[in-house]
Formats: structure tokens, C-alpha cells, sequence
């Protein structure tokens, strides 16, 4: 072989193995790409009828929610919800929706309870299930829905998409009713309780009912992070609402001596009386017991203390796991509630601030820490929203929310350092004396902490369940109450912080000129009410502040009180008492001015024009909100300016749009009732989407009871108010 051939060959031989490393690098699958990061856990804390205004968050009364949730989190002021109610507001947090989109608006049948939430089938797209497709293990302990218990259950139907499901329910048979009842009188009470545990078996437990939920809610993490997956938790407590002892709150026996001789504080709108046109309260002021009031307010403070120290223990059970930085803990109630605020002894159900500005409090990873977001308003639709948003998770089914996830990016940008008002709170908790509480202490990690709590055998097959009572087993307790038809309670609060809101901060808070957000900082709140107290009155309102601005934020006063921005509340009343035609009513209220909601501006003669062009502003954006579903709910504006030339109240108030504002039709009543039906409005169809139905009324308009529904020619007896109670 010459060595011509010999170097042909080795050539040949070095391009064949070229060409069969290339193939195979062409077989060879390209690298995983890194996994992704667990998704975060989300746990939903809600209490019932906690206030906000009243100041029951202070770090006084609640030392564990200011080290692990103000202190390392963000506390949103200016939070409210669309409906002061519990059932409706409870709907709308499960699916995303306001009141006029779900069309349950009361506690009890036909417009409300669990069994209109089924019969309207709103279980079956709604958030829960929205979570489980996005790989979430969905767990709720607690209250449920108005009305559920096994009866209604087992006509009904379970919830669907819980993994796990534990509502409390009332004692199955009357037996158990009685023994109920035999241990709530000993001293201290002893609490029996029931739940319907996946609508499968009914559990007793006999214990303080709160504790019953957290310890169940610690086993069901250890499960999700044992099986690595991500949870959604509610722990939807009872406190402070009111328990079947005395018609007050319940209250653990480890805290029956705290706030000794704690008494209700007599802010601004105490004991004030409202515009009588209303009706909403007695025009003599301060006609009830007034040291009845003071109990209460103790005892509603004495029940969130069980809920504090268990929000404590969950934290560090998180910590002990190894999950509290991928966890997001949110905290809030369903609706507010009154303790002698405009002369009302004690409910919830108006557009007050005390019924409809709750509590919420937010950590997690991205969440900024010790922030005061003052400039920011947001709704109970935005924290289904931000639930999504966290997850990853989407609505099927061609649902829409109509909240948007709340920002905190541009929270951050706005409060780049820590703002909050308590951030350097150096005074008593109610347990300790200055300086001997360090809230920015870690938490509680020990040996005995981190231990598992032992576990009872797994229940045995239920046995037939006997018959059960017609409705709910008879509670024979004096002064046992239910939501809709009676009084309720509520704390009174130190609203001394409202008396420095000036002049200065009136101007602090005018438009920056520069838009550094298109959050619109507008919310409705709205009602039909349905039961004794003043039944048939049903309001539109708007709750507007400006927009999010850095300026505001970053001023030494800004934070001070819950004000922190210029807002206002406009009202749209129909009132059943008046003849067709003129059944509505308005109200205007600067909240920075006047955060007692006591000097209505439009009582002002003669009406200063910058009240009339607000009033323009207002009302057109008010019909939007009435009408709106999904993205036009959280950009109302969109609506009236479809180029996105006006995003929020400041620049809707540039004189150029004068002539635009005053040619819509203000937003009217043909009749009043005590449930929705739009064809009992009269809005301005240019605000009003084309395409807009609204979900049918139950009962429908024609069949609702005689006497409710305002019509021509018909006349209305008075009411009369006995005891705190409309009556009629």
C-alpha cells in the first residue's frame, strides 16, 4: 500500500468517526432545564365580625399579629369589603366575585345561605377548585356558610374541591343538643362541638372551639409537607362574633381575666344619631345600656386572644417545617361591626366604615415588611385575586374575578423603607410592661414546639345517623342569636388617631400629576337588606381615593392614621319609606375631614360647585362599579374613558371632562327590595356594558313577599325600633 492510500484511509477513517460523534450528539437529549421552585403555601386566617375602625388589631390587644404579620408584613388601611354581611361577603372571597355578580345577598334562604350558594351553582367554578388544578392540596377548617349543617349538606351536597373539609355544625340530634347545653351553663362553659367532617361523619370535639381548628390545621401541613405538595389553608375562626353564652363572645378560659375593666371608647360618631331621612338609628341619643356595651367590647377583645396566641404557635409550626418563607399568611374577617357608632347599639349590615373597613394583614415572600400601605385601596375581590395570583392558578369555566392581584412591587416602590405607624411601638402589650415584649424576636423553634402533636385513631365507620331535627336541633339558650334577624355585637375603637387629619394633609394627598400606577383605588360596597333591620333599604356606594402616590407615602404624617390618603364615600339610598319617585337618597363624605362619617357635604347650602363636579365624578363611577364584571370592576374608568386617558378620581377631576360628567343620569331607583333585581334601578345605559345580565333573583321580583317591594300605589308602615332592633 503506498502511502498515498495510507493517508487516504486514515482520512477517510478520522471523517467516518467525526461524523458518528456528531450523531450521536444529535441523539443525545439536551439537559433538564433546573426545576422549578416550590410553589408557595398560602394560609387564609378569617375572623368573624372583627373590626378594624374600632382598633381591635392594636399591638396591645393583639401582640401576636403585630410581631408576625404587621412587623413582617404589610397592613393595608384602607381594605374594605362590598358588602358589610357575612354570607354575601364570605361568597364573594370564594368566588371572586361582587355581590351584584353571585346574587347572594343575605345570610338566609332564598337570597342567601348555603343552600342559595348551591342552587346558584357557584361551587362550580370557584376557588377552591381553581387551586386544585393548579396542583394545590385546598384544606377549610371552620365556618362555613350560613345555613350548612347536615341536613342541608345531605340535600345539597358537600362543597367540592376541598381535600379536606371541616365546618362546624350545630349538635345532630336533640340529645345532643341538650348536653350542649347542660355544659355551656357549667363555669367555666364547656364547649361541645360538632363538624361535619367532609360531609361524611359528624366529629365531636370537646374543647374551645377555635383550638379545635388550629390543631387540626397543624396536622394538615405536616400532611401537605410530608407529600410535598403546596396548600392552600382557610382557618375560618369564630371570634369575635357572638357564641351562645349570654349572647357574647366566646372567650378560652386562660383568658376570662384579661382587659380588666376594659371599657368602650367614645369616639366622635358615639352615640351620634344619623340623618333621620335613613331611619338607620333613634334620633335620642344613647338610649341603651351602655355598660352592656362596655362587656361586650371586653369580651370581643378577650376572644381574639385565643386566635393570636394560635397564630403564634402556627408560625413557628411553619418554621419547625422549614416552609415559613415560601408561606403566605393573609389576615382578615368577613365584615365589620358597630358598638354605639352613630347612635347604633350594636349590628353590622350598613356602608359605615366600622361594618365595611376590615382588617388585613399580609407576609410572604415579595410582601414588603413593616409597611403601612396607606396610598393603596383594596377590596375583598383583590385578595381572591392575589390567591390566584400567587398560585399561579387561573378561574375556569369562563368565570371572571372581578379583583385584580394586589401590587406589592409597586407597594415596595412606594414604601421602600418600613412605615408602619407601630413599627416602633414601645408601649405595654396587654400581657407584658414596656420593654419586656421584643416583637422582632424569630420564632419559637424548641424542642418541644417543633414536636408533633400525638394524633386520635382515624375515626370508626359512621353508624345511621338518626333522624334528624326539622332544620337545626333547638339550642335552648337565652340569648342565642343567629346573623340576619337580630342585634349583633361589636368593639368600639380609639378613633382618637382621626383627630390630627388636616388642612396639610388634605394638600399632601392632591394628584402628584405624574400617574406612577393604573390601580384605581375605587370600591363598592352595596346591599339589599333582607331581615328585621330596616328590611328593603338597599344602597350603591363608592369608596374613592386617590391615587397610589410615592409623595403621600413618604410624608412624615402619612401613616398616622388610618387614613393616610383623601378619600371619599358617596351614597345612593333607596329609601322605602319615601313615594316612587323619590325613593332615593344621597350622602357625601369626606373620610380624611370626617372619618366619624358625621357632616354630610351635601347638606352644605349653597353646594360649593367642587362638590357638584365631585358628585359628577362619583356617580358615573358608581354606576360602572354597579354593573361591572370581571377586568371594568378593577378599571372603572375604562368604561367612561375607553382610550385610557383616565384611570383614577384625580384625573377624572380635570375641568376639561365637566360637560362629560354632568351629562350622565345619576343613578336612581324605580323600587326598593330586599333582594337584587336590576330591574329595580334606573341607571344611564351609556355606563352600563351592552352585553351586561344580571344572575336571576331569588325569589324572582314578581314573587318576593308582599310588602317589601316598593310599587306605585302601594303605602308602607312605619318602623319602630325596640331594643336595638327594627322592628315592624
Amino acid at each position: 500500500m503506498t502511502l498515498q492510500r495510507i493517508l487516504f484511509a486514515a482520512l477517510l477513517a478520522t471523517s467516518l468517526l467525526q461524523l458518528a460523534n456528531a450523531a450521536a450528539n444529535r441523539r443525545k437529549k439536551p439537559p433538564p432545564p433546573p426545576p422549578l421552585p416550590p410553589k408557595p403555601n398560602i394560609i387564609l386566617i378569617l375572623t368573624d365580625d372583627q373590626d378594624y375602625v374600632l382598633n381591635s388589631t392594636h399591638p396591645y390587644y393583639l401582640p401576636m399579629l403585630h410581631k408576625h404579620l404587621r412587623l413582617q408584613g404589610t397592613e393595608f388601611p384602607h381594605f374594605v369589603v362590598s358588602v358589610g354581611n357575612c354570607c354575601p361577603s364570605r361568597t364573594s372571597l370564594l368566588t371572586g366575585r361582587h355581590c351584584h355578580n353571585t346574587n347572594l345577598t343575605a345570610n338566609d334562604g332564598p337570597n342567601g345561605g348555603y343552600g342559595a350558594f348551591k342552587s346558584k351553582h357557584l361551587d362550580k367554578s370557584y376557588l377552591p377548585l381553581w387551586l386544585q388544578a393548579a396542583g394545590y392540596k385546598t384544606f377549610w377548617v371552620g365556618k362555613a356558610l350560613n345555613g350548612f349543617n347536615t341536613a342541608t349538606a345531605d340535600k345539597h351536597g358537600c362543597l367540592p374541591g376541598w381535600d379536606h373539609f371541616m365546618p362546624s355544625v350545630a349538635p345532630p340530634t336533640q340529645a345532643a343538643a341538650d348536653e350542649y347545653v347542660t355544659l355551656l351553663r357549667r363555669t367555666p362553659p364547656v364547649y361541645s362541638k360538632y363538624y361535619y367532617t367532609n360531609c361524611q361523619y359528624v366529629e365531636r370535639k370537646v374543647n374551645f372551639p377555635d383550638d379545635n381548628l388550629f390543631e387540626r390545621a397543624h396536622d394538615l401541613i405536616e400532611d401537605a409537607v410530608s407529600e410535598a405538595k403546596p396548600f392552600f389553608l382557610k382557618l375560618a375562626v369564630s371570634a369575635p362574633h357572638d357564641g351562645p353564652v349570654d349572647n357574647m363572645p366566646r372567650i378560652a378560659d386562660r383568658f376570662a381575666r384579661a382587659f380588666a375593666g376594659l371599657k368602650v371608647p367614645r369616639g366622635p360618631s358615639y352615640g351620634k344619631p344619623t340623618d333621620p331621612r335613613f331611619g338607620m338609628s333613634k334620633q335620642k341619643p344613647l338610649y341603651w345600656n351602655e355598660a352592656e356595651s362596655d362587656a361586650r367590647y371586653r369580651a370581643r377583645a378577650q376572644s381574639l386572644l385565643a386566635i393570636d396566641e394560635h397564630l403564634d404557635q402556627l408560625v413557628s409550626k411553619l418554621e419547625c417545617l422549614g416552609i415559613l418563607n415560601n408561606t403566605y399568611i393573609l389576615w382578615t374577617s368577613d365584615n365589620g361591626f358597630k358598638l354605639g357608632q352613630h347612635n347604633i347599639p350594636q349590628e353590622k349590615f350598613t356602608y359605615f366604615e366600622e361594618d365595611v373597613a376590615l382588617p388585613f394583614f399580609v407576609r410572604g415572600p415579595g410582601v414588603p415588611r413593616g409597611v403601612y400601605a396607606s396610598t393603596l385601596q383594596t377590596s375583598m375581590v383583590d385578595v381572591t385575586a392575589t390567591i390566584l395570583d400567587i398560585a399561579g392558578a387561573k378561574p375556569s369555566g369562563g368565570v371572571q374575578v372581578d379583583g385584580a392581584p394586589i401590587p406589592f412591587s409597586l407597594i415596595g416602590q412606594l414604601n421602600p423603607t418600613p412605615n408602619n405607624p407601630f413599627y416602633k411601638y414601645a408601649g405595654a402589650y396587654w400581657n407584658a410592661a414596656p420593654g419586656k415584649f421584643n416583637p422582632f424576636l424569630g420564632p419559637d423553634v424548641s424542642a418541644e414546639i417543633c414536636a408533633s402533636a400525638p394524633r386520635p385513631p382515624p375515626p370508626p365507620p359512621a353508624p345511621p345517623r338518626p333522624p334528624p331535627c326539622k332544620g337545626d336541633c333547638k339550642v335552648k339558650l337565652r340569648g342565642a342569636v343567629n346573623d340576619d334577624d337580630d342585634t349583633e355585637d361589636a368593639m368600639l375603637g380609639m378613633l382618637a388617631r382621626y383627630a390630627n387629619v388636616n388642612r396639610r394633609r388634605l394638600a399632601q394627598a392632591a394628584p402628584a400629576g405624574a400617574r406612577v400606577s393604573n390601580w384605581s383605588n375605587i370600591a363598592i360596597i352595596e346591599q339589599w337588606k333582607f331581615g328585621r333591620l330596616w328590611r328593603g333599604n338597599d344602597y350603591r356606594v363608592v369608596r374613592a381615593c386617590m391615587p397610589p402616590d410615592a409623595r403621600v407615602a413618604a410624608s412624615p404624617s402619612a401613616g398616622t392614621s388610618r387614613v393616610g390618603n383623601v378619600c371619599f364615600k358617596y351614597v345612593v339610598f333607596c329609601n322605602i319609606e319615601n313615594p316612587v319617585g323619590k325613593l332615593r337618597l344621597n350622602q357625601l363624605f369626606n373620610l380624611s375631614a370626617d372619618p366619624g362619617e358625621i357632616n354630610d357635604m351635601l347638606l352644605r347650602t349653597p353646594l360649593a360647585t367642587t362638590t357638584r363636579r365631585l358628585v359628577d365624578r362619583l356617580d358615573a363611577v358608581l354606576t360602572v362599579m354597579a354593573y361591572c364584571s370581571g377586568p371594568t370592576c378593577s378599571a372603572p374608568f375604562s368604561r367612561i374613558h375607553p382610550d385610557g386617558s383616565v384611570v383614577n378620581l384625580a384625573e377624572a377631576l380635570d375641568p376639561k371632562h365637566d360637560n362629560l360628567y354632568a351629562g350622565f343620569q345619576k343613578l336612581d331607583f324605580y323600587s326598593c327590595a330586599d333582594h337584587y333585581d336590576p330591574a329595580n334601578e334606573l341607571p344611564d345605559p351609556r355606563l352600563v356594558p351592552g352585553h351586561w345580565t344580571a344572575p336571576p333573583p331569588h325569589p324572582p321580583a314578581s314573587t318576593a313577599p308582599s310588602g317589601i317591594v316598593r310599587k306605585p300605589g302601594k303605602s308602607r308602615r312605619r318602623r319602630v325600633m325596640a331594643g336595638g332592633v327594627f322592628r315592624y
